[in-house]
């Protein structure tokens, strides 16, 4: 082998080590960036797919998806509109827990559809939402779990109390906001005493 053939030899092992690890230092920040805005997400994703690929793949198709939606602020009183909606919904729990939690599953929707998040089925709206909330979407999921065995008569109401704070975690987070004002009850004045 002449010295000239050999340096080309070398400098395409060379070129193949360089690209070699490019493609591994691309596919590494990848998977930091995904595991990064996903959190506790990345790893369900990666369970429930099987492979670090597969499931890469689906979170990148979720961050599309959402990047697409031109997803959008909600003003004050937007804000104030659902968060008075959502006092009557924990006032209701008392007296009507399994209809409360069919309401809160309805807010939550509501206020996605609101921000512009796209419409769809329950694990579509999951998945957008994921982009965004990725450490309370797990929260969506367990009270969405719970509501559908509430509406086979299957949850009990300490379920459905669960039910009711992880749709808050979320929707708290949709709105911007740490904790939904508390409730103005104000006690009813007993009737006066007649006299007789």
């Amino acid at each position: 082998m002449n010295p000239q053939t050999m340096y080309l030899l070398i400098a395409g092992l060379a070129a193949i080590v360089v690209m070699l690890l490019v493609f591994a230092l691309v596919r590494w920040n990848r998977s930091r960036s995904l595991r990064r805005q996903f959190g506790p997400e990345y790893d369900r994703t990666l369970q429930t797919t099987g492979g670090r690929a597969a499931a890469e793949r689906d979170l990148a198709h979720r961050r599309k998806v959402v990047e697409k939606a031109d997803l959008r602020d909600l003003d004050d009183s937007e804000r104030r509109s659902f968060a008075e909606r959502w006092q009557r919904l924990q006032l209701d729990f008392v007296d009507r827990p399994r209809q409360a939690v069919e309401g809160a599953d309805r807010l939550v929707t509501d206020v996605m559809r609101a921000k512009n998040y796209p419409e769809g089925d329950f694990e579509q709206r999951l998945s957008a939402a994921s982009v965004n909330h990725p450490d309370v979407v797990s929260d969506y999921r367990d009270a969405r779990d719970i509501a559908e065995r509430s509406r086979r008569g299957e949850a009990t109401t300490e379920e459905l109390r669960r039910s009711l704070v992880c749709y808050r975690n979320l929707f708290q987070e949709m709105l911007g906001i740490d904790e939904v004002p508390a409730v103005d009850v104000r006690p009813v004045a007993p009737p006066p005493e007649k006299r007789g």
